[in-house]
């Protein structure tokens, strides 16, 4: 059932990856391919009750977010919309994957599982186990690295914490938002927090430290601007927070599986 689960949260998380490139308003075209690629996904499962469900479910979900993503909504609430969103899947996909429900691949593809393995011998070590590894390593990158950036972008909404433009004629800051600064954080936290991820799946702590210390460097002299400083430091610790915290879940996953 676990392995069910983290397909089905992968393919959800996959179609939810173009949300990194837009806090705004999504194109039409992104949101109809995230449609298709959710019901393909469902190919793979075995035809049942809970497939029904899981296609109202998807049908649903992606009438709510055409509604939300076509309107003139203010960013925290977009971006608070799309936290929901997930969180909502993830009680969908926990209860409908379920052991009271009992879903399950379909029988072909469990048998072309074990065909690839009875041809290959370096496919003969492979285990459900190592699968649930993968699963879980690929669902952690996605929440590490795109979701976690949904998360950032909606408390700074919340904490009023941007990067502003400064003003040709002077010190004061005009009240726009520095996009192309914003735009640089966007890759930079990604990095960050795949860095982050990594060395936190690998015990190597200590690699946090070089990492923040790094970072720093590079932007010692716009530290000196008070408004930078806080946007920078903010976004910092929460990236590496949220990254952490996918990791030691991750990692506490892969104890028990191993």
């Amino acid at each position: 059932m676990m392995l069910v689960f983290l397909y089905l949260l992968n393919v959800i998380l996959i179609t939810r990856a173009p949300l990194f490139f837009y806090d705004e308003q999504i194109p039409p075209p992104i949101l109809i391919a995230g449609f298709a690629i959710q019901l393909s996904g469902l190919l793979l499962l075995r035809w049942g009750l809970v497939v029904i469900f899981l296609i109202t479910a998807i049908a649903i979900f992606n009438l709510l977010t055409w509604f939300l993503e076509r309107r003139e909504l203010d960013q925290g609430v977009r971006l608070g919309a799309r936290l929901i969103g997930l969180a909502c899947w993830l009680m969908v996909l926990g209860f409908l994957c379920s052991n009271l429900l009992g879903v399950s691949f379909s029988g072909w593809v469990i048998k072309m599982v074990h065909d690839t393995q009875a041809l290959s011998d370096a496919l003969s070590f492979i285990k459900p186990s190592h699968l649930l590894a993968v699963s879980a390593c690929c669902a952690g990158v996605f929440l590490a690295v795109f979701e976690a950036h949904t998360a950032l972008r909606f408390l700074f909404q919340i904490l009023n914490v941007k990067p502003m433009e400064q003003r040709a004629d002077g010190d004061d800051k005009a009240n726009v938002v520095d996009q192309v600064e914003y735009n640089r954080g966007r890759v930079i936290g990604a990095i960050e927090r795949l860095m982050t991820l990594f060395f936190v799946l690998n015990g190597a702590y200590g690699a946090l430290g070089f990492l923040i210390a790094a970072k720093g460097m590079t932007r010692f002299k716009q530290l000196d601007d008070r408004e930078f400083a806080e946007y920078f430091l903010i976004g910092t610790l929460l990236s590496i927070i949220l990254a952490g915290s996918v990791a030691l879940i991750t990692q506490s996953l892969l104890e028990i599986w191993r």
